[in-house]
């Protein structure tokens, strides 16, 4: 049974389509469906069959996929058990990031990895959604995620979560703004403030719903923007106030902008790592994650001296 059309089928499974899967795999859809008809003929029964314009898994095709994760697994424990016989660590790591976790982790974990020349980091930055980030692994080997503080909606049977940090959210009011007098804020002091707030679904966004709830009112969103840098420029020019992660906010504090913690409502994020379960055991992922959370404890030292 031939195994890289197996991996096709897997991939089929983890993106939906033919056309996704090609993509993924760098094969042009006709190619994909060529290897797939070959792999149903090498083990004699039906893995598609037509779903709409496009094509679904059988029953048997969704067991050989799982199973193709599986003998991926094995490969990857003895390429691990091969590793270390090497002297010298080799091979590429994808690392899809968000914005302001790339900012904070990446610059510094490249900087770790100068004592290990053979390992090669790309990286690619995307601002997802939390519910994105699991199926961002068919595309890369770490993935950074964020959730709010105690969420985990990355669990899944085939992925592992590295904890890197906890970061506090604080809001970002005008520098000339009454509220700027005061060292901590409460719900009742910001809803009445027009706010700049994240896309609807964001987990800023979730905060802000949290502010509504204790205030017992609705906030007036005058703005929505997932950039960070964007919506500071925003409270800068006084449109309004809004919620960022302080870590990588409050270098830039005094740019027209203050940042103050809210009282009584404790706001802050997770960030983690996530690795498919199948490429965690490799050592040169292995090597990648311990960089990336001596980062993540320099980083939070750094922040608490601050």
């Amino acid at each position: 049974m031939n195994f890289e059309r197996l991996m096709l089928l897997h991939e089929l499974a983890a993106h939906g389509t033919i056309t996704a899967a090609a993509r993924a795999t760098f094969r042009t859809p006709s190619a994909v469906s060529q290897q797939l008809k070959l792999l149903e003929k090498e083990v004699g029964v039906q893995l598609l069959e037509p779903s709409g314009r496009g094509v679904r898994l059988t029953e048997a095709g969704h067991i050989l996929a799982d199973g193709a994760l599986e003998v991926q697994t094995v490969l990857n424990r003895i390429e691990a058990v091969i590793d270390d016989f090497k002297t010298e660590l080799r091979g590429e790591v994808l690392i899809s990031t968000f914005p302001t976790a790339g900012e904070m982790l990446l610059p510094g974990t490249i900087r770790r990895l100068e004592d290990s020349p053979g390992i090669h980091i790309e990286c690619t930055d995307r601002d997802a959604l939390a519910n994105e980030y699991v199926t961002m692994l068919t595309d890369f080997h770490v993935v950074l995620a964020y959730a709010e503080h105690g969420n985990t909606p990355w669990l899944h049977k085939d992925v592992i979560s590295t904890p890197l940090l906890t970061e506090p959210v604080d809001v970002v009011i005008p520098a000339d703004h009454p509220l700027a007098q005061k060292k901590a804020l409460t719900a009742h002091d910001v809803i009445s403030v027009p706010w700049i707030g994240s896309p609807e679904g964001f987990p800023f966004d979730v905060r802000r719903r949290i502010i509504e709830q204790a205030a017992g009112t609705r906030a007036h969103i005058v703005q929505r923007v997932a950039d960070n840098h964007l919506a500071s420029a925003f409270v800068s020019e006084g449109i309004g106030i809004a919620f960022l992660p302080r870590f990588t906010t409050a270098p830039r504090a005094g740019d027209g902008f203050a940042l103050r913690p809210l009282r009584g409502i404790s706001l802050a994020r997770d960030i983690v790592a996530l690795t498919r379960r199948d490429h965690h055991q490799r050592r040169v992922i292995q090597r990648v994650l311990s960089a990336l959370v001596d980062e993540a404890h320099d980083v939070v030292a750094r922040n608490a001296s601050a």
